[in-house]
């Protein structure tokens, strides 16, 4: 059976190799990759998503690169690299919620213009 959670040890031990290299390593980004889709399977973020279901995917991918682009910011003074990934992933879900409402309300006031033209004359 595959492990599918993801421990701080694990994830600091791959932040730790990652920098010494200088590029992030392949496992540190299939557990980047684990993380996203972990925490999409929340209920949090499922039922926010339930009017978009093809947001999750892109919700994943976003989470997932801007961990990749962060992990360099992480202080290993707090010891815990797995809430700091973590609010990284919520946050990047939320901000692809708040594009797609954004997107879908003025896709429904352009709607609203056009009908009322439409029906105006």
């Amino acid at each position: 059976m595959k492990n599918y959670y993801i421990t701080n040890d694990e994830l600091k031990k791959e932040i730790i190799k990652s920098l010494e290299e200088n590029e992030i390593t392949k496992e540190l980004h299939i557990l980047f990759y684990k993380l996203a889709t972990n925490i999409s399977m929340k209920n949090t973020f499922k039922d926010k998503t339930k009017h978009f279901p093809y947001l999750i995917d892109d919700m994943i991918n976003e989470g997932y690169i801007k961990c990749t682009k962060k992990y360099k910011n992480f202080d290993f003074e707090y010891n815990n690299p797995f809430s700091f990934f973590t609010t990284i992933i919520s946050n990047a879900f939320l901000d692809c919620i708040y594009k797609e409402n954004k997107y879908t309300n003025i896709q429904d006031e352009n709607k609203e213009k056009i009908i009322s033209i439409i029906y105006s004359k």
